[in-house]
């Protein structure tokens, strides 16, 4: 392949099965539980998330040293180890990027020996009805005047919103729209579900951008990337653990003045580059 290649094993739990993530550098990273990484044989170092007594090990093979070339005595322990030694078995998406200037080929005609089907991505389009919302102030992620919201009470609230529950119910006191507060005419909720690679997601990020090139009575729209919840890798190849909920999402918060806030959320067992 030439582009970036991306796969990650489907309906497999990070803190009880075995899981697989090929990033776009050539690495392939695998979680493993104790018994299957010590069947294995192959290097590879405790889960950080698994206590004094590892129930998970992580094994990363760098697919692009000359090591791991084909005939290479890496190689073919790798492949012995993965297809004969411990067959691993898994549900995979895949997905790739063409070189630019290249026309896009579906990764499905690559892999004709195997059960292999093309899966659209998931869209749908909800609308919003008309609410108070909370009032922003772009130079300042935390106003000490109380003129307007502070980024975290911003990013609960919107996340409320996304999940389609009503901030001004009595019964729903945490979720209260904070204040100071503004009202918001009808907007949409747009979401896209999927093996999302980043590439269309920058895409997506520059049609934001576009948004404004105009005037408009927005002040402000949002674009949130969620990682998989069960994937071995989160940003920067680092260690992802699901603890609770698995919890690895960005919100990127485009304001009419070009000003941008990013907002991240993690879990408990997830790496956060600085």
């Amino acid at each position: 392949f030439t582009g970036a290649f991306y796969a990650l094993s489907y309906n497999t739990r990070i803190d009880q099965d075995n899981t697989l993530a090929l990033l776009p550098t050539g690495t392939l990273i695998l979680s493993v539980t104790k018994d299957t990484y010590e069947e294995l044989g192959l290097q590879g170092q405790p889960s950080q998330y698994t206590g004094r007594k590892p129930l998970q090990y992580v094994i990363k093979l760098q697919l692009t040293e000359p090591t791991m070339a084909p005939g290479r005595k890496c190689y073919e322990r790798a492949v012995w180890a993965l297809s004969e030694k411990v067959p691993l078995r898994f549900d995979v998406l895949v997905s790739w990027q063409p070189p630019e200037g290249k026309a896009a080929t579906a990764p499905a005609k690559f892999f004709a020996e195997w059960d292999c089907r093309e899966v659209r991505a998931d869209v749908t389009v909800r609308p919003v009805a008309a609410r108070a919302c909370p009032a922003l102030d772009s130079l300042s992620l935390q106003p000490e005047d109380g003129a307007a919201c502070g980024a975290q009470d911003f990013f609960d609230w919107l996340g409320a919103v996304s999940c389609d529950i009503d901030c001004s119910s009595d019964n729903s006191a945490s979720m209260r729209c904070p204040e100071p507060s503004l009202p918001m005419g009808p907007s949409l909720l747009c979401s896209i579900t999927g093996l999302i690679r980043p590439d269309i997601v920058i895409q997506l990020l520059s049609a934001l951008r576009r948004y404004f090139e105009e005037p408009k009575l927005a002040c402000w729209a949002t674009l949130t990337a969620h990682g998989f919840a069960d994937s071995p890798v989160s940003w920067a190849s680092l260690e992802h653990g699901f603890h609770k909920g698995g919890e690895n999402l960005q919100t990127l918060l485009a304001f009419a003045n070009g000003n941008y806030w990013l907002l991240r959320a993690v879990g408990t067992n997830d790496g956060c580059p600085s």
